[in-house]
């Protein structure tokens, strides 16, 4: 079994497995001159939160980790800030926050010197930090600088039956070869509660669980909305009739490998794993696929297993994301978008079901050494994060 891969190593001590640079408005007012910037590379990624500045409070606060975290980024080579000058989360906010990380960045104000000229000096910087990050080099590292979220979207009866529990023979490879795996979406794991305490490592471990999932049947109770309506018209037509239903497709996806510990997503902080294994990531905040890919990502995952229905045409800005789905009539409509295809006929006839995973392991090994997914190819740069109002 593959135990290394080709990786960026970072001052940090963490390893990217893309060199990207992320060129981010610290507000949407500034993300036009942000984005005429970054057009000068092509390793440049151009983003901004969206969230306006009368949003503060807690959810700020929230945001304002999540950035944090992902300017600091492995897969992020260098950092270009670009901001208005009267924002709420602003460039020096940021810069204070990223600055002992050894990372090169950058930052820039258009008040300070009008769109035009900042977007002159911008490119001056940004092409700066381009020539730094030509200095790094993909260098053979141990799997346990990997970490790999997982998610689902789009989820119909092929899920449950078939490319989840083949992610989840991928997964156990994962880990048994010395990666981290982060898994969570917790309103879908609304009825196996009993399943995931019985995996815990350790009997903290299995209260935590227990109770990120009753704080999840809570926070529906006080919305005054029933469980089963988490399920979109997607999930119905696909087939699973209830949330419970949907939770005992949704975990197999995690594997049978014990789970470490319960990740803090939160207004407090950002929790990381300490060590490779299973991690349950509770995530605070209303929020969607690409929100929870955020999470993760800022949690250090530097690439994504995401498994699909009907369909998802989802990407994520800064980690790759390998799709699968064991749906034929939407690999034949969508084969541009899907990565991996497990067939069910392959398990009518029998054959192991650890043959997927082996295979999509072996897939995720060549894109953490640089292959790019469906998604990159095609430009799916989506980006959210998750907060609370």
């Amino acid at each position: 079994m593959v135990k290394d891969f080709l990786g960026y190593p970072r001052v940090d001590g963490s390893v990217g497995i893309r060199n990207n640079i992320l060129v981010l408005a610290t507000v949407h007012c500034s993300f036009v001159p942000a984005r005429e910037i970054a057009k000068i590379v092509p390793n440049a990624i151009v983003l901004t939160h969206y969230w306006n500045c009368r949003s503060t409070g807690e959810g700020q606060e929230m945001v304002v980790n999540c950035l944090v975290e992902l300017c600091k980024h492995p897969n992020i080579g260098a950092v270009l800030l670009v901001g208005l000058g009267c924002e709420e989360i602003s460039v020096d906010l940021l810069s204070k926050r990223i600055s002992g990380c050894g990372k090169p960045y950058e930052k820039i104000v258009c008040q300070d010197l009008g769109s035009a000229q900042a977007i002159e000096k911008g490119r001056k910087l940004l092409a700066n930090l381009f020539k730094k990050t030509l200095v790094e080099k993909r260098r053979k590292v141990k799997l346990n600088h990997l970490k790999a979220a997982i998610q689902c979207g789009a989820s119909d009866y092929s899920n449950g039956l078939f490319s989840n529990p083949a992610v989840g023979k991928a997964v156990d490879y994962l880990i048994e070869a010395g990666a981290t795996v982060i898994f969570s979406e917790v309103a879908e794991l609304i009825g196996v509660e009993d399943v995931l305490e019985k995996r815990a490592a350790m009997h903290y471990v299995a209260k935590k669980i227990k109770s990120a999932i009753e704080d999840e049947r809570e926070r529906w109770r006080i919305l005054h909305r029933s469980f089963n309506s988490h399920e979109d018209h997607g999930n119905v037509r696909g087939g699973l009739s209830t949330i419970e239903e949907k939770s005992c497709g949704a975990v197999l996806k995690s594997g049978s490998k014990k789970i470490q510990d319960v990740l803090e997503y939160s207004v407090n902080r950002i929790e990381k794993p300490i060590k490779p294994g299973l991690y349950l990531q509770n995530q605070d905040g209303y929020g969607s696929d690409v929100g929870s890919l955020t999470a993760m990502a800022a949690a250090g995952a530097q690439m994504s297993v995401f498994t699909t229905g009907s369909g998802s045409i989802v990407g994520h800005a800064l980690i790759p994301v390998f799709k699968v789905t064991a749906n034929d009539e939407t690999y034949n409509r969508m084969e541009d978008n899907i990565d991996y295809f497990v067939s069910p006929v392959r398990y009518f006839l029998k054959e192991p079901r650890n043959n997927d995973g082996i295979q999509i392991f072996k897939c995720l090994m060549k894109v953490a050494s640089g292959k790019q997914t469906k998604a990159e190819k095609l430009g799916q740069d989506d980006f959210a994060i998750l907060r609370i109002n």
